[in-house]
């Protein structure tokens, strides 16, 4: 899985939160394009190649791993579809640079 540079594509541009990425400039990670709320919610999209979409369909499994360093595990969600943007999603409460 590859993270996607657009979070939500269906979203045209003018409204669209701005995205802050993780680990843009930190070889060996990957770049994570993701929006941030100053709630601190962040969200984000991958994107699966096809021998993993056929893996998903016919086990029905997907695996996470998140490094904690030993911290309190923060929750987590996952989902197969978009998570719904509420009302007026587009005004304003996101982060803009990390």
């Amino acid at each position: 899985m590859t993270p996607a540079s657009s979070i939500f594509p269906s979203v045209q541009p003018r409204v669209y939160p701005p995205q802050v990425v993780y680990a843009k400039d930190q070889p060996p990670y990957i770049p994570l394009p993701v929006i941030k709320k100053v709630s601190g919610l962040v969200t984000c999209r991958w994107h699966m190649t096809w021998r993993e979409r056929i893996e998903a369909l016919l086990h029905g499994n997907v695996y996470f791993q998140i490094n904690t360093f030993n911290k309190p595990l923060q929750p987590t969600r996952a989902y197969v579809f978009p998570p719904i943007p509420h009302e007026g999603w587009s005004q304003g409460n996101y982060v803009e640079e990390e």
